[in-house]
């Protein structure tokens, strides 16, 4: 028996049940369906309520980010494998090479599919955020430590 219904935005959605099965398995494909039309449902909304039309080509084209970063954060995380874990982790690639202008900067290139690139970048600057408030926590460290050490006469 086929069930016609109105989807989100008034788009028409057919439901087909055969009718065949067993009332305990039918009661399983009931939920399975039920289901299934929630998580379709949803993708529809997200779907039709998106702000810019969904272009396949777009997600299959490979790109490159690049960003510029403290030369201390980008050699720790292509000597301690951080880059490696990224890489594989969001199938990108990631190069470092050093920047013409500032020698305590480099360049972290990121290149890949855009969906990937956008996750791979955000976990680097996640580990840099991490980077900076370790670097700031060793900085009060030793002012500490210099404040303990320094005698008044």
């Amino acid at each position: 028996a086929a069930k016609r219904r109105s989807g989100p935005a008034g788009a028409a959605v057919t439901q087909i049940d055969s009718g065949s099965e067993s009332s305990s398995s039918s009661s399983s494909i009931g939920r399975e369906n039920r289901r299934n039309n929630t998580v379709g449902a949803a993708a529809a909304t997200a779907l039709l309520s998106s702000q810019a039309p969904l272009d396949i080509d777009e997600a299959e084209r490979l790109t490159e980010k690049a960003v510029s970063l403290p030369t201390a954060f980008a050699a720790r995380l292509q000597h301690e494998g951080g880059m490696v874990a990224i890489m594989a982790e969001f199938s990108v690639n990631i190069s470092v090479l050093p920047s013409e202008l500032n020698v305590e900067e480099s360049i972290v290139c990121i290149s890949g599919v855009s969906q990937a690139i956008g996750h791979a970048s955000s976990h680097v600057e996640l580990l840099f955020d991490r980077f900076k408030e370790e670097q700031q926590e060793a900085k009060l460290q030793a002012e500490r430590h210099k404040m303990g050490t320094v005698r008044i006469s």
